[in-house]
Order: structure tokens, then C-alpha cells, then sequence
């Protein structure tokens, strides 16, 4: 049997694990359901051929699932995450956020997309390898994160206290929109987030704008002002230092980037904006 024909085979169980796993609720921002989603995690894992481990952080579980490959192959490991965002209103749900609905060939459901949806198709991606071949072509660890939707605020203390279960030489992921023009993308890399808390003092105490207003310094606008040091209108960061290490793009990836599709007005229109930003 071929691999399309195993997964044309199975896609109703497809659907249906997807269906269960999405109606487990697993809302980090509250611990809504996450202890009972970790052994859901676990579960799979186990029912598709990996090992599976609930690890303990200070926070939410770590769910790992392992399952070693000829000797001498590389080890991947494949990044998810089971836990989700807050439902937010109810009463702007067609369908409860937690009780997942197929309409025109979509699912409709809290986690379906981000990341349940994505990291079972992993799941289902290496049981079919096995069912199809007689095993995996190389080690493979699964690690699913409960707390990425907070900013993965225990991952580090993880990654400290269980260095040896994360050795690897590849790390995969899936995550993010589907490109404009339907096909799948392979991402090498995005952006990555810088934090930092900005504090500005005022008077001691509130003062009345039509007493003070324009005498006492605004916090509000020292913020204003210090902002606009950092970001020209041009998009150019201001910061001294920010480009020191960046390289320019090479004649071939000046390439890649004018070659990849996109329908910019198609964009801006969905988005109900007028232009990108600079």
C-alpha cells in the first residue's frame, strides 16, 4: 500500500481524533482542561508508535513522545503545542468553541488550527510511515509544549533540567497561515520578539489638565517621543547597534524573495487597509 492510499484509507479516523481532540478543552490562560489534555496528548502518541512521557514543569506538562530509528540516522524533533487561547466571546461563535463542527469542508473549533490541527498531522504523518515502510527512517522525538499561547514561560526551565531529551539535528514545526496562493510553504526561519518594559514618571499626583495641562510633564507623550527614537516613518530601526551584524542578501535569495507569489491588493483588501507598512 502506498502512502496516499494508507491516508485515504484512514482519513475518516483522521477527522474524528481531530474532532475529539479539539472538544478537549486546554486553555493555558486559565488551566481549563490542561491536565486532561496532556493524557489525551499522551495518548496519541502512544497510539500511533511513540513512547510517550508527561514531564512535569512549574508551569503546564511538557508532552514528549519518542521513537528511535535505524543506528546511525539523525534524530528529528518535531515542536506543537496542546494548549490554546481563551475562547473570548461566546455569543461570536457560530458553533461552541469547544464542541468542533465540519462546515463546507472546514473545522470549526478552538485549537484547530493552532496547533492540534497541525501537530496531529505529524502524528498521523509518522504512523502512516511506519504502517507503509515497516518503521522510520530516523529517530524522532515529539515534543508538545502546554503553555506556548502565554509565551512558553517554563520551555527554558525544560530545555535546562532535560537537556538529554532534546539532542536532535533538526527541528520541524508547523505553524502559521497558509500562503495566499494555496500551496504549502517551508519556512526556514521568522522573526523573533524582543520584550522590555518602558517607565515614564510624571507628578505625584493626577493633575488637571486645564490647571497643568502643557506645565506638568505627560508621561503619555515622553513615551510618544521616545518611541519615535526608535522606528523611523520609513520602517528604518533607530537603534544604535541594530544592523551591525546583518548581512545583506546574496544575488540568489534576492531571487527566491522576487519570485515568491503574492497578490499585495488581495492582501490589503482582506486586511481593509490601505498600504503595507513600510
Amino acid at each position: 500500500m502506498t502512502l496516499d492510499a494508507y491516508v485515504a484509507a484512514n482519513e475518516d479516523r483522521y477527522l474524528d481524533t481531530l474532532l475529539r481532540y479539539v472538544a478537549q478543552p486546554s486553555v493555558s490562560a486559565t488551566g481549563e482542561g490542561m491536565a486532561q489534555a496532556a493524557e489525551f496528548a499522551a495518548g496519541l502518541m502512544q497510539s500511533v508508535g511513540l513512547a510517550p512521557r508527561i514531564v512535569p514543569t512549574p508551569g503546564a506538562p511538557v508532552v514528549l513522545g519518542t521513537a528511535d530509528g535505524p543506528p546511525g540516522t539523525p534524530r528529528v524533533l518535531i515542536y506543537g503545542h496542546y494548549d490554546v487561547q481563551p475562547a473570548g466571546p461566546l455569543d461570536e461563535w457560530h458553533s461552541p468553541p469547544f464542541a468542533p463542527e465540519v462546515r463546507s469542508g472546514r473545522v470549526y473549533g478552538r485549537g484547530t488550527g493552532d496547533n492540534k490541527g497541525q501537530h496531529l498531522a505529524h502524528l498521523f504523518g509518522l504512523e502512516a510511515l511506519r504502517a507503509v515502510t515497516g518503521g522510520l527512517p530516523c529517530s524522532v522525538t515529539v515534543l508538545l509544549d502546554g503553555e506556548e499561547e502565554l509565551g512558553s514561560p517554563h520551555l527554558p526551565w525544560f530545555a535546562e533540567h532535560h537537556r538529554d531529551l532534546l539532542g536532535a539535528d533538526l527541528v520541524l514545526w508547523s505553524d502559521g497561515p497558509v500562503h495566499q496562493d494555496g500551496g504549502p510553504c517551508v519556512c526556514l526561519g521568522v522573526r523573533g520578539i524582543v520584550k522590555f518594559a518602558l517607565r515614564a514618571r510624571g507628578a505625584a499626583y493626577p493633575t488637571h489638565s486645564g490647571n497643568w495641562g502643557g506645565v506638568a510633564p505627560n508621561p503619555a507623550w515622553r513615551l510618544v517621543h521616545l518611541l519615535s527614537t526608535m522606528r523611523a516613518p520609513d520602517g528604518r530601526v533607530l537603534v544604535d547597534g541594530f544592523y551591525d551584524d546583518v548581512r545583506p542578501f546574496t544575488p540568489d535569495e534576492q531571487a527566491v524573495l522576487d519570485a515568491l507569489p503574492g497578490d499585495v491588493p488581495a492582501a490589503l483588501r482582506a486586511l481593509g487597509v490601505p498600504a503595507l507598512d513600510a
